[in-house]
């Protein structure tokens, strides 16, 4: 696996899409929220977005450009245009999936939504998700490296368990 030659690191608030072709680590926390990591390799290109909730209620043309990353249907059209203007086509793109814990086991099901949006916008899209770690009940930490993909991923431990950790 090649190694960041940068020592840049990000961290990434809910509502916030992170673009960049510089070698970088991006952290963020996630709960009910959901994370999406997509990249052109091609181009050296990558992007996170931290999304709050699962529809904006409008398409993007009507969304605020500082509130589209706040929902999972308006951040992904986001990231998209972004990727397209910089010459990316949809067969190249690389995209994982991640969060979306109901660790409250809310009647408003907001993380399991936030997937479901998720899932559903892409795929309407013809795109494929790579890799995804999403649902349960415990959040997670995620820290994605813009140049290999790789995102590592740590489940907050529970009140019996020990945090486990991943890489996809």
């Amino acid at each position: 696996m090649p190694e960041i030659l940068s020592t840049d690191v990000v961290f990434l608030h809910p509502g916030e899409l992170f673009t960049t072709n510089a070698a970088t680590r991006v952290k963020t926390v996630l709960g009910s929220c959901v994370a999406i990591t997509m990249r052109a390799p091609r181009l050296g290109l990558s992007s996170i977005v931290h999304c709050q909730l699962p529809e904006a209620g409008a398409p993007l043309d009507l969304v605020a450009r500082a509130d589209a990353p706040r929902y999972v249907d308006a951040a992904i059209d986001l990231m998209l245009r972004s990727f397209a203007r910089r010459g990316a086509v949809l067969a190249e793109l690389e995209i994982k999936l991640f969060g979306g814990a109901d660790s409250f086991r809310s009647e408003f099901g907001v993380g399991r939504r936030n997937i479901d949006t998720a899932r559903s916008a892409l795929a309407s899209r013809g795109l494929a998700v790579a890799a995804s770690v999403v649902g349960g009940e415990q959040g997670r930490v995620l820290q994605f490296d813009t140049v290999t993909g790789d995102v590592l991923l740590k489940t907050l431990p529970s009140r019996l368990g020990a945090p486990q950790a991943v890489r996809l």
